[in-house]
């Protein structure tokens, strides 16, 4: 308990350092952490820590919890919005196989939009529930799956060096994924991961496997979504 105590310490230093410079920037949103799965049962500390940064912040505070800690976080009520990873198995039926972080194992299974959709349905329904229960709106702070055929079956995984392209397969997990939640009221919206600052060219595009949508369809997809009313 020593070493909690003494790592209490310096994370309360670094998020009130930073909750400072966000006040002075006038920050819209300050974000405390990104799944930190091992701390969100120190409930107590959370809430202190949380009053105190209120105090130099006045923006909305939210917290990023991994996909599957929806219901293991007790203090969502601190922060203003629930934000979560939302890299959720959607592409396989296989999702035991998926968890294993392998998914050169998980066997192929139907990744259509329809049944991306399905699979979203019953984790809506849970996030829906967790959104109720605390009374705030929640939004994926990261969401989003690599070009690569297959990896909807672990959105969270980087390419493998033999990772095979594939942008429609991404296009469909982002349609289904827009189609799910779009029109969901407690549901605040969606940070695609990612867009990095350097680009590649529009010539690696067509084989560019890894997370970013540019020049890929789930670019225009994006597009066309962000344009209509919310």
């Amino acid at each position: 308990m020593e070493a909690w105590d003494k790592w209490w310490v310096n994370f309360r230093q670094f998020l009130l350092h930073y909750a400072r410079i966000a006040e002075e920037t006038g920050c819209e949103m300050y974000c405390l952490s990104c799944e930190m799965g091992s701390t969100e049962s120190f409930e107590e500390r959370w809430r202190n820590l949380i009053a105190e940064i209120r105090k130099v912040y006045s923006g909305p505070i939210t917290y990023n919890a991994n996909h599957g800690n929806e219901e293991k976080v007790n203090w969502w009520d601190a922060v203003d919005i629930i934000g979560m990873s939302g890299y959720y198995p959607v592409g396989t039926d296989h999702v035991e196989l998926a968890l294993k972080d392998d998914i050169t194992k998980v066997p192929p299974s139907d990744d259509s939009v329809e049944a991306i959709k399905r699979r979203w349905l019953p984790i809506r329904e849970r996030l829906k529930g967790v959104s109720k229960r605390f009374d705030r709106p929640l939004f994926f702070i990261e969401v989003g799956v690599c070009s690569a055929k297959g990896f909807s079956a672990a959105p969270w995984s980087h390419p493998r060096r033999n990772a095979v392209y594939d942008g429609e397969e991404q296009g469909r997990f982002y349609q289904a994924t827009m189609e799910t939640f779009w029109d969901e009221p407690w549901f605040f919206g969606f940070v695609w991961w990612e867009w990095p600052a350097t680009l590649y060219s529009l010539e690696e595009a067509k084989s560019h496997s890894a997370f970013c949508i540019y020049d890929k369809p789930a670019e225009q997809l994006v597009q066309q979504w962000n344009a209509r009313p919310r």
